[in-house]
């Protein structure tokens, strides 16, 4: 797993994407979390197979192209969302190259004082 790009600040800083266990085939609890969100914030994670930076006004970037799944969740009292997501063991998707970005509702968020966006992840299953 690879961080790329920059993110765009909320109340607490740059919120951060982060594996919590490997992307490996047949992990049934393979996880990301969100961190350094407002408490109690939505927070969402996007998932694609293609990455292309679109620019989102002076400070923010979206990472993803034609996000494959957007999931959504609750940050929890320290300002962490968690999401987990089962990987198949299928010999298919050993390889297969993920990109992932967080952002979170946040009145303090550099787009338009509503959102605040993770960096970019770059996952291979697999690994």
């Amino acid at each position: 797993m690879v961080p790329f790009g920059a993110g765009c600040a909320g109340t607490f800083g740059i919120p951060l994407l982060a594996v919590t266990s490997a992307p490996s085939l047949g992990n049934a609890a393979f996880g990301l979390q969100l961190a350094q969100l407002v408490p109690h914030a939505l927070g969402f994670l996007g998932l694609s197979f293609a990455r292309a930076p679109q620019g989102l006004g002076p400070s923010c970037t979206l990472y993803l192209t034609s996000p494959a799944s957007l999931l959504g969740s609750s940050a929890n009292g320290n300002g962490v969302a968690g999401y987990t997501l089962p990987i198949p063991n299928n010999n298919a998707l050993l390889g297969v190259r993920v990109f992932a970005q967080g952002a979170a509702v946040d009145a303090s968020g550099s787009y338009l004082n509503q959102l605040s966006f993770s960096r970019g992840l770059d996952l291979m299953l697999g690994q």
